[in-house]
């Protein structure tokens, strides 16, 4: 996930990066940060969901 994730974030900042100086608007920031929140929050996920499966007894 991580790789897809650098992606991902490497993708969305280069289209900002992209976009002529006068385009970098307050709507073109708000969809980078939007990108930049899901990647992190799916992150986060599987972090945690990963976390879990260590603690179940079941799986040990």
């Amino acid at each position: 996930m991580t790789g897809q994730s650098h992606e991902t974030l490497r993708r969305a900042v280069d289209r900002y990066r992209l976009l002529p100086p006068a385009e970098r608007d307050a709507a073109a920031r708000a969809t980078l940060q939007a990108t930049i929140e899901e990647v992190g929050n799916n992150e986060l996920r599987e972090w945690s969901d990963t976390q879990g499966q260590r603690t179940d007894p079941q799986n040990a």
